[in-house]
């Protein structure tokens, strides 16, 4: 039986979060540990760009946090933003000092872009940063940026700025990964054994080693079962397929109206398709006569259905051409 839920915090909202909850080093963040202690060790001769991307939910806000708190115990001087910046008087309120000042000395600026970015304010970021990059003290200052994958598209809209630095991709967890997450969870609330053997096995199932997805789908476990000495199997399956795809779009998406479209396209693919639609003009058609949408909205949101890891994408059919749109849980 637990005191508390341990899975309520998605994700990292502060830096004693990110110390209560430790991430997982992935092989992407070992290649930028590295890259910084070069850093380190050549003094800072060239300025790091460098770029953390990945869908939602895949750890992009808990990493940086991560590499925040590598270049703090390092002894450099870093700032780290919450939201983008878009000229210096907004930095130096933002940092609480000014940035003519620090930037005489190596320093490393990281942003956490936000999940919604206004595009006026995401094109002024995007200069005020090539700006910096071209000032006299250009070269002391180094960028970490975290953001989605759709964010830097949408970028090289308007700037070829994000191209110019080195992108790392954070993937999925595999099965060792997602159970350490649970796990590491489990023991804030003194407990290890409180999921039996094959429900992390379920869990990673159901959220394909998407962290936040991981930490929903365990929060839709204790939240049903906190009263329990133990959750096993066959209570993790019942659960889980009740309630396990309503949890993630509501954690997912803010606006009611988008919450239901999306709740009312997994159904259709799941009654009306039986989970697998081979035919994309079929299944985009479907959704205009049942939901009023046209196939442009519709793309949009089965994408999103992706990207929440809900559905997968994929080429197939006889001639691996087809458009196959399937459910992922």
């Amino acid at each position: 039986m637990l005191s508390f839920n341990p899975f309520n915090i998605f994700g990292m909202t502060d830096y004693q979060q990110f110390k209560d909850f430790p991430c997982l080093e992935s092989k992407s963040i070992s290649q930028i540990k590295n890259m910084i202690n070069n850093q380190i060790r050549d003094s800072f001769r060239f300025a790091d760009r460098i770029l953390l991307l990945g869908v939602p939910g895949i750890g992009k806000s808990t990493s940086l946090y991560y590499i925040y708190d590598m270049l703090s115990e390092a002894g450099c001087n870093v700032f780290l933003f919450d939201r983008m910046f878009i000229d210096e008087e907004d930095f130096n309120n933002q940092a609480d000092v000014k940035l003519s000042e620090v930037s005489k000395k190596p320093m490393y600026v990281l942003v956490d872009f936000p999940d919604t970015i206004n595009a006026i304010n995401f094109k002024k970021f995007l200069d005020y940063c090539w700006n910096l990059m071209k000032s006299p003290n250009g070269n002391n200052i180094s960028f970490i940026f975290a953001c989605n994958i759709s964010h830097y598209n949408r970028s090289l809209n308007v700037s070829e700025i994000l191209n110019k630095f080195l992108r790392v991709r954070l993937d999925s967890m595999n099965e060792e990964e997602s159970n350490w997450l649970i796990s590491s969870r489990l023991k804030m609330a003194d407990t290890e054994n409180f999921f039996d053997e094959e429900v992390y096995k379920i869990v990673f199932k159901y959220s394909r080693g998407i962290p936040r997805n991981i930490i929903c789908a365990s929060k839709v476990l204790t939240d049903q079962y906190m009263h329990k000495e133990s959750v096993n199997a066959k209570e993790a399956n019942t659960i889980l397929k009740e309630e396990y795809m309503d949890k993630i779009i509501n954690d997912r998406e803010e606006n009611p109206k988008r919450k239901i479209l999306y709740k009312a396209i997994m159904k259709i693919l799941l009654e009306d398709f039986k989970g697998t639609s081979t035919n994309q003009t079929e299944l985009t058609n479907v959704l205009k006569q049942k939901l009023d949408i046209g196939i442009n909205k519709s793309m949009g949101f089965l994408s999103d259905l992706c990207k929440f890891g809900l559905l997968e994408f994929y080429k197939g059919g006889r001639n691996n051409s087809e458009k196959i749109w399937s459910v992922k849980i």
